[in-house]
């Protein structure tokens, strides 16, 4: 391939070419167009601002001649055309936002590709910081890079600071050039995890716990003055931190009531700090503590029935860490209302009801009390009162052949029981 050399002032022509890409023809004129530039004694291929970016095939026949009858080209005798490689390229299009992850004097970036030509691939991306909300921007100096993440760890030159908010922005480079910046992220502030909080107190209440902490010496940040902590994490374990619950909402100060307990059961508190980062390592108390609360169910509840009475016994259940003040017995007769036998005792069972018929349907209930209140009724099993049987009837005796014998009539009454 050889080019003729032209004046600079020669008005050219090209005549019997094609401009094709992957099979297609394109129209000359409205889309592209030659022109021989006049600086540079060259022949200059001009697309429109619309044109497709990319690679194009251009066949240019033995006919290609300037105004003069002059030859421009030495073509290819066998094929009788001229091929050329024409790349429209361009520089790299905007990249997304950056989204950023917030460590300690660092934030991790990352970004969408940018669009770019093929054939002008990325090659490097400039990463720009700003401290004062967008109003100035200095190149982090990444050395040379073509991945869509960077830990930025600088700022003009300067360690970034923790607790200082941060904006970036990205630009795609390739062999065309600089493209157009990315819009500017979201305000980024690095900070560090929060240190650990001081547990001051456990106070026992009515089935709950009052939690109190100092707030850690390191908040993540490196601003005097400032507070990066935006919440507490609290959680409590009733089986010595095997298993956690969490206490919710979070509290924003340094204590809270951590309520729904069971009083009389001991439980475990810990605390941690939380910030923009994350959370910060748990304080956890160095023993269990106990709510106070209302008594539990009484445990083995059985009622026994006798001749003209029932016996009703059970062991304590939990006291709710106060203790029980009384137990508090009734008795439904033949399914009458339940009716308070006025027990009036700290001291679990056995009571005695008498004076009962034989035949009476009893079932009973028990519930204990203390300052906090009532606790859970139990109620017993059903029983039927026992009697005496009445008196046998019609007994007769006989003897036969040195034999003995008594025969009867069963008493009408049999106390309620049939005969053992």
């Amino acid at each position: 391939e050889e080019a003729a050399t032209l004046a600079s002032d020669t008005e050219i022509t090209l005549t019997a070419f094609l401009l094709q890409r992957d099979g297609q023809v394109l129209e000359a004129g409205n889309d592209y167009f030659f022109q021989y530039n006049t600086n540079t004694n060259q022949v200059v291929f001009a697309a429109a601002s619309t044109f497709t970016l990319g690679d194009y095939e251009l066949r240019v026949a033995p006919t290609v001649q300037d105004l003069g009858g002059n030859s421009l080209l030495v073509n290819d005798t066998v094929n009788g055309t001229t091929e050329f490689s024409i790349g429209l390229l361009d520089v790299p299009s905007a990249p997304s936002a950056p989204l950023g992850v917030s460590g300690n004097q660092q934030v991790t970036l990352s970004w969408g590709v940018p669009s770019t030509s093929v054939s002008a691939p990325i090659t490097d991306y400039i990463i720009e910081t700003s401290d004062d909300d967008g109003q100035t921007w200095f190149v982090f100096n990444d050395g040379t890079s073509t991945l869509t993440t960077a830990v930025v760890t600088t700022h003009n030159g300067v360690a970034l600071s923790n607790g200082t908010p941060y904006r970036f922005r990205v630009l795609g480079v390739n062999r065309v050039g600089n493209g157009e910046f990315s819009p500017q992220s979201a305000a980024i502030t690095p900070l560090r995890l929060p240190g650990v909080p001081t547990i001051d107190s456990v106070v026992s209440g009515n089935a709950q716990l009052v939690f109190s902490w100092t707030a850690p010496t390191d908040d993540g940040e490196d601003l005097a003055g400032t507070d990066s902590i935006l919440d507490y994490v609290v959680e409590y374990s009733s089986d010595d931190g095997a298993s956690w619950t969490a206490h919710t909402p979070n509290p924003t100060t340094t204590s809270t009531t951590v309520t729904g307990l069971t009083g009389g059961v001991g439980y475990l508190l810990r605390v941690a700090a939380r910030n923009a980062r994350g959370q910060g390592p748990y304080a956890t108390a160095s023993s269990t503590t106990t709510p106070q609360g209302v008594p539990g169910l009484v445990q083995n509840l059985s009622l026994v029935a006798g001749v003209g009475e029932v016996t009703l016994d059970w062991d304590p259940g939990t006291d709710g860490a106060l203790g029980i003040d009384e137990y508090v017995v009734k008795f439904s007769i033949n399914s009458s209302a339940f009716v308070d036998d006025n027990w009036n005792s700290n001291v679990a069972g056995p009571v005695t009801e008498t004076g009962l018929n034989t035949g009476d349907t009893v079932v009973a209930e028990v519930f204990a009390k203390n300052a906090n209140g009532d606790g859970p009724v139990a109620t017993s099993n059903t029983v039927v009162v026992a009697g005496i049987p009445g008196v046998v009837t019609g007994l007769t005796f006989t003897e036969e052949d040195g034999a003995i014998g008594l025969s009867w009539t069963a008493p009408a009454d049999m106390g309620g029981y049939p005969v053992e």
